[in-house]
């Protein structure tokens, strides 16, 4: 691409062809005030905050107007910035923006825009029409009240989610975003990915968690990863003293580049599980409370005959030292082998013209997957063949189950470029795809460090023998006649307690540092992000415990 001269403000330069005035007047280090726009998202050109002067005519958009050869833009004139204060005050005066009782208070960008404009008073009668407030979403407030109509919650759910959910009816003043026609939320196909919160400019949508609770300055921000599933996320956690506010998407992490899903965003900071908080024994049908000396020297006068399986939400430092601890009579709790080996990346899911999603509902269990699909299905036209594949089958172009495997497959294979993308499959599907060539497969691992363990040389096996050692945030024993049953967990629910005789409690979400290994093979860290309850020893602390034996 060639490069256009134009100037800005006076200022001579050279921009990429294709770039847009706004991207022009960054790169000059001209601030240009914005409402709808959003770097992530396409160009739009609704709220008109960034008008300047660029050539005859009226004014033109920054965000969508695009440079052209010899451009020459003033962007702070006096009739530009008195546009931009009438747009202001049309906007505070469109619908409830008395900020004093609004969460998103010192962390609105409409608000700051009034800050920066000097405005102190309002120009047009405000607060005469109330607008519905939608309170039904588990995790979500939506306030209409508080919309500026920038779309930019509609845009990311359609652009970057793929799940057009959100969309705007009516016209002027009359205008409200809409959801999946006319219905609430909770009533909705939304599955709450949270994309309209992270780029929503106002208090129109917001966590319901974090509300009320301080300024975006009276917290804390830390980059880490997910560790909720095997693709290892980029998110930014906000959080305050030892509590996690609320978790947003990494925009600059390749992998999901901002986009999460409701596992990673939500599901974790609503976990109700009762937390185990020191080592517990059972004797007699009675639990009581023990040390972490007593809890292991119980653990070592069993360490002969005990086996351990370990499930795929321990990060590698832990499976580690469990190796250590027990050598080769440590097992996966659940199947680590892929049913076929992966020839796919998730760049590969960009190019695809088909997909053939088999045995997973990819809204429930790995969003960011599915929003990667959806975004080349539905706007882009590639072809989604779907063999019991849950709430995806409603956007499929073909929906299958798996005794129809061959029409399946013979639809998918009309495509060039194909993707098949499965987490677990029946023994004979197995085997009649993997005969097949010309496909490209893609193992999605349920649990985070499915590859971690594999790497580790641990394979599944199924419990047994009658001292069993369990570890990890999901384990469910089963119990037989004489056994001595020992797990490592952050919870102590009562299927844990009716089954085991001892408990040890361990770091649960991103209370501690831990290495994985995601579906490509590649390793990444989750940091600390807030403390574990009083009396949970630390990874490191259960590993030096464990290494002593």
């Amino acid at each position: 691409m060639g490069k256009v001269r134009l100037k800005i403000d006076g200022k001579e330069m050279e921009v990429e062809e294709g770039s847009t005035l706004l991207e022009a007047a960054r790169q000059a280090g001209v601030d240009i005030p914005t409402l709808c726009n959003h770097e992530k998202l396409l160009p739009y050109g609704a709220c008109r905050i960034c008008v300047v002067e660029a050539g005859p005519g009226p004014l033109k958009p920054a965000c969508a107007t695009y440079v052209v050869e010899g451009m020459d833009v003033k962007t702070s004139t006096k009739e530009i910035q008195e546009v931009r204060m009438t747009v202001l005050q049309l906007l505070f005066g469109e619908r409830n923006h008395y900020c004093m009782y609004c969460e998103s208070s010192g962390n609105c960008e409409l608000q700051n825009l009034g800050y920066r404009f000097g405005l102190d008073n309002f120009q047009f009668p405000s607060y005469e029409d109330k607008y519905p407030v939608d309170v039904s979403h588990p995790f979500i407030l939506f306030d209409q009240n508080r919309c500026v109509l920038c779309r930019r919650c509609a845009r990311a759910c359609a652009e970057l989610g793929g799940h057009f959910v959100l969309e705007v009816k009516n016209r002027g003043y009359q205008s409200l975003i809409n959801v999946d026609l006319n219905n609430q939320f909770a009533q909705s196909s939304c599955v709450s990915c949270g994309l309209c919160v992270q780029v929503c400019p106002t208090g129109a949508l917001v966590d319901k968690r974090a509300s009320y609770l301080g300024r975006k300055e009276q917290s804390e921000t830390v980059k880490t990863n997910c560790d909720r599933c095997s693709l290892g996320c980029g998110i930014e956690v906000s959080r305050r003293a030892n509590f996690i506010l609320k978790v947003f998407g990494d925009w600059d992490y390749p992998l999901n580049q901002g986009v999460l899903c409701k596992n990673g965003r939500y599901l974790p900071l609503y976990d109700e599980r009762p937390r185990l908080h020191s080592p517990k024994f059972k004797e007699g049908g009675i639990w009581t409370q023990i040390s972490p000396d007593k809890a292991f020297s119980l653990i070592f006068e069993k360490k002969g005959s005990a086996e351990v399986f370990l499930e795929g939400s321990l990060p590698l430092e832990l499976i580690q030292s469990f190796q250590s601890a027990f050598k080769d009579r440590v097992f996966a709790l659940n199947q680590v082998e892929p049913p076929i080996s992966s020839t796919a990346t998730i760049k590969d899911l960009e190019d695809a013209d088909t997909y053939l999603v088999l045995g997973i509902d990819l809204n429930e269990q790995f969003g960011v997957v599915g929003s990667m699909i959806k975004r080349r299905v539905i706007p882009q036209g590639a072809k989604l063949v779907a063999v019991e594949a849950g709430s995806l089958g409603r956007i499929t172009d073909y929906s299958y189950e798996y005794k129809d495997i061959d029409t399946a497959l013979g639809e998918a294979k009309k495509g060039k470029k194909v993707v098949v993308v499965y987490s677990s499959l029946p023994g004979q599907v197995a085997e009649r795809l993997g005969s097949e060539s010309g496909l490209k497969f893609l193992f999605l691992p349920y649990e985070t460090n499915t590859l971690g363990l594999r790497e580790s040389g641990i394979r599944h096996k199924a419990p047994q023998g009658n001292v069993k050692i369990f570890a990890g945030e999901n384990i469910a024993p089963i119990r037989s006649p004489g056994d001595f049953i020992i797990a490592f967990t952050p919870f102590e629910t009562p299927e844990l307690k009716a089954s085991a005789d001892l408990l040890i409690p361990i770091p649960g979400y991103l209370e501690d540092e831990g290495t994985f290994i995601n579906l490509e093979g590649n390793e990444f860290s989750r940091k600390k992000v807030v403390n574990p309850p009083e009396g949970v020893l630390t990874l490191g602390e259960l590993s030096a415990r464990l290494n002593n034996f």
